[in-house]
């Protein structure tokens, strides 16, 4: 059986509040399943590893790319008299 944890336990691993991982779930960005015996009542949700680390990379900020070093000013043009 793969690893699962609760919302309020990812959560506190993430820094972010309970309800906003149950909204994630709600909103379907976050995949769980309903690990409740009795389905019409209290959600009991569970989240896999597996889908941790896919919502992780899917919202995970791109890096950015480098800024290039401005090119050399050309030496001045010789003026002619």
């Amino acid at each position: 059986m793969t690893e699962t944890m609760t919302p309020p336990k990812l959560a506190k691993l993430w820094g972010v509040t309970p309800e906003k991982v149950i909204n994630w779930i709600r909103s379907g960005e976050l995949p769980a399943f309903n690990a409740a015996e009795n389905p019409a009542g209290r959600p009991r949700y569970r989240i896999s590893r597996e889908d941790m680390e896919t919502f992780k990379a899917r919202r995970s900020v791109a890096k950015r790319r480098p800024i290039p070093k401005p090119r050399p000013l050309p030496p001045p043009a010789e003026e002619f008299v």
